[in-house]
């Protein structure tokens, strides 16, 4: 992929096979309101690690036989921290971790 790798690559691909085999499917744009941690750019690779409000609000979940919004579980915050590692791959950031902090809200 273009913009993950490693880990945040196979986390990205499960959540894509579970909502395949859940026959769910996401619709809409996710909120976001990111910004850099850290930053180290004398690495090899260079690294910077982001933190980010991640805000499921405007996204549904569909049921993608009937295309009818399912509600999403009501253990699932609708705006939660998520913190994502980068590094900089052939002049290209791309993410190689990423890490949900449901229980911080944002």
């Amino acid at each position: 992929m273009n913009y993950a790798s490693k880990d945040a690559l196979n986390q990205t691909l499960t959540d894509i096979a579970n909502m395949q085999r859940t026959g769910t499917a996401m619709k809409g744009t996710p909120g976001h309101r990111a910004e850099v941690t850290a930053l180290n750019l004398a690495g090899q690779p260079p690294t910077a690690k982001i933190s980010d409000c991640f805000d499921l609000s405007t996204w549904k979940l569909i049921d993608r036989a009937t295309g009818q919004v399912k509600p999403f579980p009501t253990q699932q915050p609708l705006r939660y921290i998520t913190e994502f590692d980068a590094e900089l791959q052939g002049g290209q950031w791309v993410l190689t971790k990423f890490v949900r902090r449901g229980d911080q809200k944002c």
